[in-house]
């Protein structure tokens, strides 16, 4: 057995052992950790492990030893996963309608059908270069008034909009934690594009080479049709006529006020943490709102998974 292999095999369960996601034969192969190799290989390299009970399968699902029941469970939130992507189509689609912007991913636990009863709707939306307060002003502010922002009280199904990201700033290796940050990566291999208006997706999947080291196999998303967001051609018409009506305002002017009316309306803990380190990120490319950034915990967990083999 190649015992390289075999490490990155069970480095690669180790880490989806963390969300409790068994992973098929396809899967291992597609997120396998930092190494190149072959499909048939990873099958064969599978079934030895199995054979010398270093891991478990069951169901065509392969997880780590003593963790059979992650199998049911991956089952029942594909269920739930399945529900809250019915019961968000009309509000994601609402925000691929909002001007400039370009892509609507979901992303975290959804995008890969893991979620909970529980959980809200993480989001990551590519806008226009110079563009990012404006558009994040204009989001944010639909999902509050009609009550779509999570609370204290309310987090199942509401959008969180954890990053507006710039068309100029795709690239987000300057906030991936050293020396390989493979929660970063495995959020934007995993990403799930619901609505794309030229390929965009496609532009910032291959913007993050550094992620695409860590997961050397893996391939952007197939979204299908159910998930899908179109837009009808009076929906396009009218995003474009209010592009038109903002763009008479000069763009530096317009995301400086913006910008000035959210910081204004922000919790103080979040303006302090903005820019201390990758958690809370404001610069001209990337917005991202992590309070409660938990990458360091989730490599920590993996790391300690990964020793015990």
């Amino acid at each position: 057995m190649n015992s390289s292999l075999r490490k990155s095999i069970f480095s690669t369960l180790a880490y989806f052992d963390i969300f409790d996601y068994p992973l098929t034969a396809w899967e291992a192969w597609k997120y396998l950790y930092a190494m190149k190799a072959e499909y048939a290989d990873v099958v064969r390299a599978l079934d030895e492990l199995v054979a010398f009970e270093k891991i478990e399968t069951r169901n065509g699902f392969y997880f780590l030893r003593g963790r059979n029941a992650i199998v049911d469970s991956r089952a029942r939130k594909y269920a739930i996963s399945e529900k809250k992507y019915k019961k968000t189509k009309r509000i994601l689609k609402v925000l691929s309608l909002m001007p400039f912007v370009r892509c609507v991913c979901v992303i975290n636990t959804l995008s890969y059908d893991n979620a909970r009863e529980e959980s809200d709707v993480d989001i990551l939306l590519l806008v226009e270069a110079q563009r990012l307060w404006l558009s994040r002003f204009i989001t944010v502010s639909f999902l509050r008034v009609f009550k779509f922002r999570p609370t204290e009280e309310t987090r199942a199904n509401t959008i969180c909009l954890n990053i507006v990201a710039g068309l100029d700033g795709m690239n987000f290796e300057n906030i991936a934690l050293e020396p390989k940050d493979i929660h970063l990566a495995h959020i934007l291999l995993h990403a799930v594009p619901v609505f794309d208006e030229k390929s965009h997706f496609s532009d910032f999947f291959q913007s993050n080479p550094w992620a695409k080291n860590i997961f050397p196999n893996a391939f952007g998303a197939e979204v299908s049709s159910r998930r899908k967001i179109q837009i009808r051609a009076l929906g396009k018409i009218f995003k474009k006529i209010f592009e038109i009506l903002l763009s008479v305002f000069p763009k530096k002017i317009l995301e400086r006020i913006f910008q000035n009316i959210q910081m204004k309306i922000m919790p103080q803990n979040l303006k302090k943490a903005a820019n201390v380190n990758t958690n809370v990120v404001f610069s001209d490319t990337i917005l991202k709102f992590h309070i409660k950034d938990r990458r360091e915990e989730y490599n920590r967990a993996w790391r300690e998974k990964i020793k015990s083999f």
